[in-house]
């Protein structure tokens, strides 16, 4: 993938994850949201504004499993 004459490799999901978040997995987030003290609302709703920022960083959205 080109971006201003760059080469830039594709961004893997599962390893911008953990190193976004620390978690390995949509499954694993919830529940350390939840351990933290959310609501499942409120962890599902950090879910997606994670989705949300992956693509912002370059990620294809059809990579978030």
């Amino acid at each position: 993938m080109r971006q201003d004459g760059k080469l830039q490799q594709a961004l893997d999901f599962e390893a911008w994850l953990l190193r976004e978040t620390r978690s390995r997995s949509r499954r694993s987030y919830i529940a350390d949201r939840r351990a933290e003290g959310c609501t499942a609302a409120e962890a599902a709703e950090g879910w997606l504004e994670v989705c949300e920022e992956f693509v912002k960083a370059g990620g294809d959205p059809d990579d978030i499993p």
